[in-house]
């Protein structure tokens, strides 16, 4: 069982969330060979971290999504992969050291939910091109490698306005005929 939240640090003079990924055994004790005592934190760049979701795969590594941004006054907000192995340390075959994070829209991205499409991960979440504009469904695909995947959507990204207002995907499903569905909300006016 694989659990994921957010570990509160003080390290260094900052202040901010980082990932905690929780390995725990049938009974619920935590699982000594896995990070230090069960526990794994990630920290992405130094940032506001914001922990989402985890798979654990047929060969027992761990995928785990969220979101992060640099510091608060950070307009950017990027979505983060990152992939362990059975013992909790960062995979170095995946992305840079283990993790992923490319800006893939200028303004915000965030990954709510990751699973896996044959070898590759797919994370939907919500997101906006521009400060100003209305936060839309998002979805992107990477490669077993950690690497965004440039054949889907647009050049990796997909964005789905599904109301005209704000819209939000908050579950993904990778059907059995390699279809997505998210599942999420949308808004037709602001009052809504």
């Amino acid at each position: 069982l694989i659990l994921v939240g957010g570990k509160v640090t003080t390290e260094g003079g900052r202040a901010d969330v980082d990932f905690a990924v929780l390995g725990l055994d049938v009974d619920g004790h935590p699982i000594a060979g896995f990070g230090s005592g069960g526990l794994v934190v990630v920290d992405v760049e130094h940032g506001r971290d914001s922990p989402r979701q985890a798979i654990v795969l047929a060969d027992g590594k761990v995928v785990v999504c969220g979101y992060t941004r640099s510091d608060a006054t950070d307009a950017v907000v990027r979505p983060v992969l990152f992939r362990l192995d059975t013992t909790g340390a960062l995979d170095a075959s995946f992305g840079e050291g283990g993790i992923t994070s490319p800006a893939l829209l200028p303004s915000a991205f965030e990954a709510y939910d990751v699973e896996l499409q044959g070898d590759s991960f797919v994370v939907a979440g919500y997101g906006k091109a521009e400060a100003s504009a209305k936060v839309d469904v998002v979805a992107a695909r990477f490669s077993a490698n950690g690497m965004l995947d440039t054949s889907f959507g647009r050049d990796g990204v997909v964005e789905i306005d599904l109301a005209g207002e704000d819209d939000r995907g908050r579950d993904l499903v990778v059907r059995a005929d390699g279809s997505i569905a998210i599942v999420g909300s949308g808004k037709r006016s602001a009052a809504d």
